[in-house]
């Protein structure tokens, strides 16, 4: 049995079948065959079943089997072992707390999403992208000569870079190539600059790879090797002869034994149509040296929002469950497709909207 539309009961009320729409009630029992997609608010909610949508209530149980997606906010939660909670979750939130009388500054809310270039996923702690940025810190202090990391457009890539040169040890020295469009002389010359190494264009390139390791190595020390990363954004814009001209010459990825540095690709899934195959055969050896900015799931979505709102508004966390509710959160995913500049467009349009 299926019932489509708003539902309320004040008395207990056990779900067999599906409800497709809102709930409000006193207790509710969602049964192991039982499905509620939609709002529920209720006194003591009891789920053996499955949710999806933002639940509001005194007290959640989820019982073994159980599976809800969305929202949550209660005072007292309880999950048995077995159950799936995959949602933005406050709970013990205070009983005086009234989110309708809450002076919220929309337009102040709004400015943070207008700041294209700080995609906060990252700082989410158990988010994928943390998770992911980690890994890179990894593979660097393993020493790593080769990582690529790839994304669509809008995916966090040019934050991720940002995030990297702050996080990574003053004694690394970072060198960031923006427009590699050009030979492998042409972005020499431009990591020679970023060195502090006087440029003589008409140099022959090896002689300029020399002075390129004389400066990582320091003047005078032939034992001490500086750490040197060398990071191209956009490395899908390169064409394939400089991004192997670029690996022979500063890695010994295609063999040698003198490494100089480590290199990271920033681009979307076009650079592998531009590996030569000895590139490829590294990374199907090291496997986690390629790294994919996926998507955020709906779950990160919801974990960013409600981060930006409170960083921006210093306002409790029932606020933000408020401000952006699961339907909204939803819609916001989907239409972004999880890319975090549509997120940061549409949730400041939304913001506008309202304000």
């Amino acid at each position: 049995m299926t019932i489509v539309g708003e539902v309320t009961c004040p008395g207990p009320l056990f779900v067999k079948g599906k409800i497709d729409g809102n709930f409000s009630g006193g207790t509710v029992v969602i049964e192991e065959r039982g499905e509620i997609h939609g709002k529920i608010a209720a006194g003591e909610i009891e789920c053996c079943g499955h949710i999806e949508g933002s639940v509001v209530s005194d007290k959640f149980i989820m019982r073994k089997n159980g599976c809800h997606f969305g929202t949550v906010e209660t005072k007292v939660l309880e999950v048995d072992p077995g159950a799936n909670i995959d949602c933005v979750l406050q709970s013990g939130f205070s009983e005086t707390s009234d989110s309708s009388v809450v002076k919220i500054d929309l337009e102040g809310i709004r400015s943070v999403f207008d700041e294209r270039e700080k995609s906060w996923a990252i700082d989410l702690p158990w988010s994928e992208r943390r998770e992911l940025f980690d890994q890179i810190l990894i593979l660097l202090g393993k020493g790593k000569q080769l990582i690529k990391i790839t994304g669509e457009r809008g995916s966090g890539k040019t934050t991720l870079i940002r995030m990297l040169v702050e996080k990574l040890s003053p004694d690394t020295k970072v060198c960031i190539i923006n427009e590699p469009v050009g030979s492998v002389k042409d972005l020499l010359l431009t990591l020679a600059a970023d060195l502090g190494i006087s440029i003589d264009k008409s140099e022959p390139q090896r002689d300029l790879i020399q002075r390129i390791r004389a400066a990582v190595y320091g003047v005078g020390s032939d034992d001490e090797k500086a750490s040197l990363i060398l990071v191209i954004d956009d490395a899908h814009l390169m064409y394939p002869a400089t991004i192997e001209g670029i690996i022979r010459s500063l890695t010994t990825v295609y063999g040698g034994n003198e490494e100089l540095l480590q290199l990271i690709f920033f681009g979307t899934d076009e650079i592998e149509g531009k590996l030569v195959h000895t590139t490829r055969e590294y990374f199907e050896d090291e496997t986690n040296c390629f790294l994919v900015l996926e998507p955020l799931t709906i779950k990160d979505t919801a974990e960013y929002l409600r981060y930006c709102v409170q960083l921006a508004s210093d306002t409790d966390a029932g606020v933000c469950l408020s401000l952006f509710p699961y339907e909204t959160i939803k819609k916001l995913h989907i239409s972004s497709g999880g890319n975090i500049s549509e997120i940061n467009r549409l949730a400041g349009n939304v913001l506008r909207s309202a304000s």
